[in-house]
C-alpha cells in the first residue's frame, strides 16, 4: 500500500477559504486548496480508495477539516488541524488512534520527519500552542460538532454557512 504524501509544510499560502467570512462552497475551497498545495492527493479520490481502506477516508476527512476550520498546511496549522479534528468533531479517540498506528501513517509520518526535521516540527508546535487553545476553547462553543466522515454531503454549502450552522469560529 503505496500512500506517502509529502508537501513543503512549512510554507503556508493564505487561501480565500482561510477567510472566516469565505462565501466558497466546501467544494470550491478545497479545491483552492489542493492549488495551493499540489503535492496533496485529491480528497474526493482519496475516499473513495478502497486499497487505503479506513485510512483514505481519515485523510479526505482531514483535508476538508484544513477547509471548513481555515487552516493552511503550515505545521502550525497542521497541529491545529488534529486539534480541531479532536475537538470539534464526532472522532472517537480510538478511531483517531487506529489511523495513526497505520502502517500507512507511521510511513508518510516517518518520510515527513525526514524531510521536515524534529526541530522544526517541535518549534512550530510549541509556537501553536496560544491558537490550540483558542481552537479547544472555541471548539466547547460549536453548536455541534462536525461529522468527520459526512464531509461530502456538504460539498456545495458556502464555508460561511456551515461555519455559521456548526458555531465555528476560525482561529
Amino acid at each position: 500500500m503505496e500512500m506517502v504524501q509529502t508537501q513543503a509544510p512549512f510554507a503556508a499560502i493564505r487561501c480565500r477559504y482561510q477567510d472566516a467570512q469565505s462565501t466558497q462552497t466546501l467544494r470550491e475551497g478545497l479545491a483552492e486548496y489542493r492549488a495551493a498545495n499540489p503535492g496533496l492527493f485529491d480528497p474526493e479520490a482519496l475516499e473513495k480508495n478502497e486499497s487505503l481502506g479506513h485510512l483514505g477516508r481519515f485523510f479526505a476527512a482531514h483535508d476538508a477539516c484544513h477547509v471548513l476550520f481555515g487552516l493552511s498546511t503550515s505545521l502550525a496549522d497542521e497541529t491545529l488541524a488534529d486539534t480541531w479534528t479532536y475537538f470539534g468533531t464526532d472522532v472517537r479517540w480510538r478511531e483517531l488512534w487506529s489511523y495513526f498506528r497505520s502502517d500507512a501513517q507511521k510511513e508518510f509520518f516517518s518520510t515527513f520527519l525526514s524531510e521536515v526535521g524534529y526541530g522544526r516540527m517541535l518549534w512550530s508546535s510549541l509556537g501553536a500552542i496560544p491558537r490550540v487553545v483558542r481552537a479547544i476553547w472555541r471548539s466547547r462553543s460549536m453548536t455541534r460538532k462536525w461529522s468527520l466522515h459526512d464531509w461530502s454531503a456538504h460539498l456545495d454549502v458556502p464555508l460561511v454557512e456551515l461555519r455559521r450552522e456548526f458555531g465555528i469560529r476560525p482561529v
